[in-house]
């Protein structure tokens, strides 16, 4: 049975901060809940081809479809991923000198790594013309399981408007065939890693400010009942000495909600 103990009253601030912080974590926890899809689709599609690792030659057709469905979720949850965090930094930066940031860093990741500028194309290419695996095979011997899974340059541009869908990646046939295992596993870092930071450094003063003012009301609550969880009453009454309230549970660690990983929370200035 919940036995709500009262510790204080919350402040006309404190109530103007909450509205405030409250709206700021379900925006960012939705947001960044595409990291976690990127990350467990990406995570199926390497779960799914380490277990052809088979000591059999050839895969079948079926095998063919999961691999080219694993990767098609991963690249539209990766393109999501981008999207969506461009709308979140136009609607936050509009009109001030940080306004085009967003734009001007994914065209310095995709000059500064291939993978990511492919990959970018690559996905525009499966919503429109085509299925992103070309080819594969799996040969084995007594001691080793070869498996290679690729595309295919020459196959793409012929299937493509080259000028209009490689834009990015600036596509030719001389890239021959195209390892797609290694080529994920380079934008998945891209995307966790440098994309991730660029993301973090720019939506971190908002999230860092809603983190501390959660995290000071739950270290009120520890501090009156050690080992109790936060709530807060928006609406209660008192009737036959019961109480009956209408109660909010708000984050008492807004990182550790979003999913998030920090090492240590700067300090605000002050």
């Amino acid at each position: 049975m919940l036995v709500p103990f009262f510790v204080r009253t919350l402040s006309s601030s404190d109530v103007r901060a909450l509205r405030k912080h409250t709206q700021t974590a379900i925006q960012n926890r939705k947001r960044f809940q595409l990291f976690l899809i990127v990350k467990r689709n990406y995570a199926e599609w390497l779960r799914y081809t380490l277990a052809l690792l088979k000591p059999i030659n050839g895969l079948s057709e079926d095998e063919q479809v999961e691999l080219d469905r694993l990767l098609m979720n991963f690249l539209s949850s990766a393109r999501a991923l981008i999207d969506h965090f461009a709308q979140y930094h136009k609607q936050t930066f509009r009109k001030t000198a940080d306004e085009t940031k967003y734009a001007d860093y994914l065209a310095k990741l995709e000059a500064n790594s291939w993978a990511f500028a492919f990959f970018q194309d690559l996905r525009n290419f499966t919503q429109h013309c085509g299925l992103p695996v070309g080819n594969f095979s799996r040969h084995s011997s007594r001691y080793t399981v070869k498996l290679k899974i690729v595309t295919d340059a020459k196959w793409l541009l012929d299937h493509s408007n080259p000028d209009r869908d490689w834009k990015k990646s600036k596509l030719k046939k001389t890239h021959g065939k195209l390892d797609l295992i290694e080529l994920t596993q380079e934008y998945h870092a891209r995307l966790l890693q440098d994309f991730g930071g660029f993301v973090a450094k720019a939506f971190g003063p908002s999230l860092i400010e809603a983190h501390e003012f959660f995290a000071q009301l739950a270290q009120n609550v520890q501090a009156a009942c050690p080992g109790k969880s936060m709530a807060i009453a928006t609406k209660y009454v008192v009737e036959n000495n019961q109480i009956h309230a209408q109660l909010k549970q708000p984050p008492s660690n807004l990182f550790e909600d979003l999913g998030i990983t920090v090492t240590k929370v700067p300090q605000k200035q002050g």
